[in-house]
């Protein structure tokens, strides 16, 4: 599951910024392109992506994961738990200062999201701390 167009736009009006993912071609990742989502197809062999798959992660609008928000919270060095309630999940994200983020939702991802964004609400543009990719080949 991956976020919506609206979302990720909201999230960027904010500040949210995760530059290092956002233009990948690789099989799995969404992009919203000419007023369609898109998920990049091919073979987890290592096989090129197609030339619209290449110019849809180039020009398309990343749509991020459960697990890329993850990332990105722990690549900006919030702590964060999250506690699964009667059909709902609660999320709190705490910085270095001890500011705490909370958010919630029917599902995890919309508890990510709320949490990410009251962090930019909040702190205006945050950009992760940059990690090495590595391309591994057989």
């Amino acid at each position: 599951m991956c976020l919506t167009f609206y979302m990720i736009t909201k999230l960027h009006s904010v500040g949210f910024e995760f530059e290092q993912f956002e233009h990948i071609c690789s099989p799995g990742v969404t992009y919203y392109y000419n007023d369609n989502e898109y998920t990049i197809g091919g073979m987890w062999d290592g096989t090129p992506c197609s030339e619209l798959e290449q110019k849809i992660a180039r020009e398309g609008i990343w749509l991020p994961t459960e697990g890329d928000l993850v990332r990105w919270l722990e690549l900006t060095h919030h702590d964060i738990a999250i506690q699964y309630v009667d059909s709902y999940y609660h999320g709190k994200a705490s910085d270095e200062y001890g500011n705490i983020f909370e958010g919630s939702g029917g599902d995890l991802l919309c508890c990510l999201y709320k949490i990410i964004y009251k962090i930019c609400k909040r702190k205006g543009t945050v950009k992760p701390e940059q990690i090495l990719i590595l391309d591994i080949e057989n």
